[in-house]
């Protein structure tokens, strides 16, 4: 689980002035204090940014370079296992982290100043850093940014960041080093007084993962009958788990695009699956999202606050183009390992095309069924239909060869049909 060390918008010093601050100015024992401060975001303000960074008189010939610094604390970079900085940036920037350049992006090689332009223009470029551990110090730590133009006229900046941290799970966080040690005489005695240590979170604890993208489909039907795209979530844990108030985003950088509605009954138990629907309908309901997912690929991210307040990153990925009725799956689910196979919502995707998850021995048809469902080979087998909600809608002990069901009077959707031990999934 990543911790957002030093937040996404957070509040920054920046100087965006037509003079140079002190050669100095990324240094630990500069002094910022004549700098301006606001949170981040920052840009020339026509792209909804929320501190407006001054380009000087003439749009035409735009100051260069706006610098930035910021304080954060490690409790002990010795228990952590990662950290990444994770930068917004509009053209160009050279990082500094306590006194040392750290990484430059799109930026040329050999000395940098104020009028040194970035290699090219964008539009907003995401960039992921790995930060050394030997470069944090224990204590506060001072990130500097020094942020360029392409070009003289460029029509906008842009500027954000953020420090994800993970800790080492063999130290389970921040550790105190201090050891007590006392010698009591006969009318002494020795009271002990546990705190909660404030640097373990329960979210550390939860293994829940976007486990399935489908971003072209004519088939799978929601509630509504409507054929929406759709993330799967899936809960390896051990405990169930309430997402109620968490967030999903497919836009880098706004991770709390929409959020589940707190009153939502929103629990995915050990081992099991929630659908949400990327269909732009949250009035459908509290599983149906603000926005769409792109057929060409995108970015998606799961947060949550933890018990401070503070957005930390549950999951997130980057997924390809996907052929129509095509899924992007974990294989096996919860894994690291993705594929591009058939959809299985709500449902284990090592369930095959046909819907079973081994080679079966009985003979299960149409897998699109209509009015009636025809099972053969199933003598003295235990028969149950469910809807994806655990309704059971039919259920039967076979004594024939072969049997049929009706279904003509069931609602469209997904329904899951057990036939003894094995699982077939069924689409209407």
């Amino acid at each position: 689980v990543n911790h957002s060390t030093l937040p996404w918008d957070s509040e920054w010093k920046y100087w965006d002035s037509s003079t140079v601050p002190a050669a100095n100015w990324y240094e630990p024992g500069y002094s910022d204090a004549t700098w301006k401060k606001g949170p981040a975001q920052f840009g020339y303000g026509n792209k909804g940014e929320t501190t407006v960074v001054d380009y000087g008189p003439n749009a035409a010939d735009k100051f260069t370079t706006s610098y930035y610094r910021k304080n954060f604390s490690i409790s002990n970079p010795a228990n952590l296992s990662k950290a990444t900085i994770r930068m917004l940036v509009d053209d160009g920037a050279v990082i500094y982290l306590n006194g040392v350049e750290l990484a430059r992006y799109n930026m040329p090689e050999g000395t940098i100043n104020f009028q040194t332009y970035a290699l090219t223009a964008n539009n907003g470029d995401y960039v992921d850093i790995e930060v050394p551990f030997s470069m944090l110090a224990k204590g506060t730590n001072i990130i500097a940014v020094e942020v360029h133009q392409a070009n003289a006229s460029s029509s906008d900046l842009i500027f954000n960041l953020e420090l994800l941290t993970e800790n080492n799970a063999s130290t389970g966080g921040d550790l105190t080093e201090n050891e007590i040690s006392a010698t009591l005489t006969n009318d002494q005695q020795l009271v002990a007084i546990y705190e909660e240590d404030d640097s373990i979170d329960p979210l550390d604890q939860l293994r829940v993962t976007i486990n399935e993208i489908l971003s072209s489909n004519s088939v799978i039907r929601d509630e509504f009958g409507d054929k929406d795209d759709y993330i799967e979530l899936y809960n390896a844990g051990d405990h169930d788990v309430n997402i109620s108030g968490w967030y999903v985003s497919d836009k880098k950088g706004i991770p709390d695009y929409w959020q589940i509605p707190t009153d939502a009954a929103a629990v995915i138990p050990s081992g099991a699956y929630l659908l949400l629907w990327a269909d732009e309908h949250p009035f459908q309901g509290a599983l149906h999202m603000n926005f769409k997912l792109s057929a060409s690929g995108e970015f998606l991210s799961l947060y949550a606050r933890n018990k401070f307040g503070t957005l930390v990153g549950i999951d997130s990925i980057s997924f390809p183009a996907l052929p129509a009725n095509q899924s992007y799956s974990r294989m096996p689910d919860g894994s690291e390992n993705w594929t591009i196979k058939a959809p299985t919502p709500s449902a284990s995707n090592l369930l095959s095309a046909t819907g079973s998850e081994t080679a079966p021995h009985y003979k299960v048809y149409p897998t699109r069924i209509t009015d009636v469902l025809h099972i053969e080979q199933a003598h003295g087998q235990l028969i149950q239909l469910y809807t994806l909600t655990g309704k059971k809608v039919f259920q039967n002990v076979n004594h024939d060869p072969h049997v049929t069901i009706a279904t003509s009077h069931l609602p469209a959707g997904i329904y899951l049909l057990k036939v003894g031990e094995k699982s077939f999934k069924l689409i209407k």
